[in-house]
């Protein structure tokens, strides 16, 4: 039950490891200790190892154990003890950073999710084991005695001494440029071959981002472009002139929680001038080649997409203004970069895919993400091509930079979504309406059905005067009531008027008053007096201030 506690603590070996050292760093106990990680994390290993697979046999007398040598894992933990003891520390403070141990491992097992049975269990075989793994190493540390102690302690100076004389010696003598920064990338040394490069300039304290230009913020950004161990060429403008420096960046532990960075350059301002030189004589010597290249070069220039040549270490010789602004980098920074640093780790991998498939004369197309200068993601379509020189491998890419054309395709897809959206409201209303006129339809048939289709029949049979023109008034009434609630009811209405009533609306309409309706009908102007009123009234406009001219100029009659 307790060993598969202690099996979820070996599982997460990397976090407890980081953890002790933040106990310890809080306390100040290892500033000064010169021990490497590595010593310190297989230290851990050996605790841990211990509590997963116990102490071998019955003997619970530390005593004991460390006389017979017979425990591989306790063993071992001496031994890196020893290690530790040979960088001076005493046991006081050692018997202090396993308690700390002890304590981070602890809050571990309070962390997990098991039951309290299970961790109360843990807990005391935790602290039994710690208690024998102190006392074991307190008496081998007696063991030795104080005198060997002293000379494996003198011993160890002394070559930290020679190392530290040699190292000295190589940063004072060394003709190459050599930068030491923290772990923060300001700069804490310099040899004098960089503070006479730099002449007057503040080196000291200055981030080496900045005093070296190389387009970043950050330590790990510089990583990322400038991958430590390896060779990368670099540019710095100063007022002197423009300067070209062979880079390399190596990190190393000064002390168990300070980590440094060391920068090597090399000046190589003369070669690249030798370089141009002769190239510059190749072109004089060539006029023709010469002015082809200068074409190229214009085109190259110009176009509007980035244009990258690779070599076989995956390096940029060669790019054109445009891929600097792709990744927002000056154009002569990208030279000696990592192709791969500029993408994310899917697109890496894909690069790295066509690298290894592409034959001379082949092309290969992908879409992935670049990283912008700020980490930024930028959309990208490459296009690579091998070519084969003088029995090397090159690649020429050509970037083209989608953030305009990802735009443009997502406001489209939100405007199309607005159209959906009114397409789908105009369908409701264009439903909605023929549910509408659908039952307009079936109102008026049942109307017709109902009402006048009798109607005209009792007319047929009626030969009264009388009944048949009430029956023709109620059909009127009811042809109008067929249009309620739309403006074809007044149209309706036009129905009861009497022929010399419509001829008279027609002359009103077209602006006669009523003595000229009167000469053209030949009736007196008192006749159309009484047809004007007449004519209001069927058109329910009796009671009513309207123009009767106004009200016929917008009607079909």
């Amino acid at each position: 039950m307790k060993n598969s506690v202690f099996e979820e603590l070996k599982n997460s070996e990397a976090q407890l490891f980081q953890n002790w050292l933040q106990n310890m760093r809080q306390v100040g106990r290892v500033k000064h200790i010169c021990i490497s990680r590595e010593d310190c994390l297989l230290t851990l290993k050996s605790f841990l190892a211990i509590l997963h697979h116990g102490i071998n046999g019955k003997d619970i007398n530390p005593f004991d154990i460390v006389m017979r040598d017979s425990d591989s894992f306790l063993r071992s933990l001496i031994c890196h003890a020893r290690n530790w003891r040979e960088t001076g520390l005493g046991i006081a403070d050692f018997i202090f950073i396993v308690k700390l141990l002890v304590q981070t491992i602890e809050d571990a097992l309070l962390q997990q999710e098991s039951f309290d049975c299970k961790k109360s269990h843990a807990l005391h075989d935790l602290r039994r084991k710690a208690n024998i793994i102190e006392s074991a190493i307190i008496l081998d540390w007696e063991k030795t005695g104080n005198q060997e102690n002293a000379r494996d302690v003198h011993e160890r100076y002394r070559r930290l001494l020679a190392d530290k004389k040699r190292y000295e010696w190589f940063f004072q003598t060394t003709a190459n440029l050599a930068i030491v920064c923290n772990a923060e990338g300001v700069v804490i040394e310099a040899n004098p071959e960089a503070m006479t490069f730099f002449g007057g300039r503040k080196v000291v304290g200055r981030y080496c981002w900045e005093l070296l230009q190389l387009g970043v913020n950050t330590l790990p950004m510089v990583f990322q472009r400038y991958a430590p161990g390896k060779e990368h060429m670099i540019t710095l403008h100063t007022e002197s002139g423009e300067f070209f420096l062979e880079m390399r960046c190596f990190q190393f532990d000064a002390s168990l929680v300070q980590q440094q960075v060391l920068f090597v350059l090399n000046d190589i301002s003369r070669l690249v001038g030798e370089r141009k030189a002769h190239h510059r004589n190749v072109r004089e010597r060539s006029p023709a080649g010469s002015q082809t290249e200068k074409l190229l070069e214009a085109v190259v220039s110009s176009v509007a997409e980035g244009i990258l040549l690779i070599d076989e270490d995956r390096e940029i010789i060669k790019a054109n203004p445009r891929s600097g602004e792709i990744f927002g980098i000056l154009e002569q920074n990208l030279i000696g970069t990592d192709i791969r640093s500029l993408v994310d780790a899917t697109g890496a991998a894909l690069m790295e895919e066509y690298f290894g498939q592409l034959v001379e004369g082949q092309r290969m197309s992908g879409a992935m993400n670049g990283l912008y200068v700020d980490g930024g993601p930028v959309p990208l379509t490459i296009t690579i091509a091998r070519i084969d020189l003088d029995r090397k491998k090159y690649w020429a890419i050509v970037l083209c930079d989608n953030t305009e054309r990802e735009a443009m395709a997502e406001n489209l897809r939100c405007e199309m979504k607005q159209v959906e959206d009114v397409s789908s409201a105009l369908k409701t209303i264009l439903q909605r309406s023929s549910d509408e006129r659908r039952k307009l339809e079936n109102s008026i048939a049942s109307r017709i059905r109902d009402s006048l289709l009798p109607a005209i029949r009792r007319l047929a049979r009626e030969s009264d005067v009388s009944v048949r023109k009430q029956h023709i008034t109620l059909l009127e009434d009811q042809l109008v009531s067929l249009t309620s609630g739309h403006d074809a009811e007044l149209e309706a209405a036009f129905l009861r008027l009497s022929k010399t009533e419509l001829e008279i609306c027609r002359l009103i309409r077209s602006g006669a008053g009523s003595k000229d309706i009167s000469e053209v009908l030949n009736i007196s102007v008192e006749t159309v007096h009484t047809h004007r009123k007449k004519i209001r009234k069927k058109l329910g406009l009796s009671n009513k201030k309207v123009n009767i001219r106004t009200f016929l100029d917008n009607r079909s009659f």
